[in-house]
């Protein structure tokens, strides 16, 4: 049997966040859009113990990887959105994307540079300039569920607020297929 998860305004509980996570939320609030949030015990916040602790659907998680590769001596960035339930194409179509032969995830140590934690990590607050290819999946489905940056709480949101997001790409191939 799952935990019920409490929902409640993000804005009204952002010390539950990282602090660029909850500026991001604030600003979003500020244009009408708005974010719930629900505390989860730091021990279940990656995505496979999340879901099975909180009874939440695979297809309604959303995965955020962190990952570079080099052109030269550019570094290149990318978050990438994909449902839990599929995997990203990290070979294919991000290496694409970046222009670079090789693509990983960023180290734990840059994770924690931008005040997040692994296993919380979101598109929210992120350093700007680095593109986040959303899978295009995510685009029409409601109560998806994301990080807030620290492994206590969840946010929830649709894939419209995702899409809108600054510096969103929605990539139709971005995860494998499954043929």
């Amino acid at each position: 049997m799952s935990e019920p998860l409490s929902w409640l305004p993000a804005t009204d509980h952002s010390y539950l966040l990282a602090p660029a996570v909850a500026r991001t939320v604030s600003e979003l609030a500020v244009r009408g859009l708005r974010l719930e949030i629900a505390p989860v015990d730091p021990l279940a916040a990656d995505t496979d113990d999340f879901c099975a602790r909180y009874g939440h659907p695979l297809d309604r998680a959303v995965n955020c990887l962190v990952v570079s590769g080099r052109r030269g001596n550019d570094r290149r960035w990318a978050v990438c959105l994909a449902p839990a339930s599929r995997r990203v194409d990290l070979k294919g179509v991000v290496c694409d994307r970046l222009e670079v032969r090789r693509i990983s995830l960023v180290p734990m140590k840059e994770i924690f540079a931008t005040g997040m934690v692994p296993g919380s990590v979101t598109p929210l607050g992120l350093p700007r300039g680095w593109p986040v290819l959303l899978d295009s999946a995510l685009c029409d489905r409601t109560g998806l569920v994301i990080g807030g940056g620290l492994r206590s709480a969840k946010l929830r949101c649709d894939g419209r607020l995702l899409a809108s997001l600054p510096g969103v790409q929605v990539v139709d191939d971005l995860v494998r297929s499954t043929t």
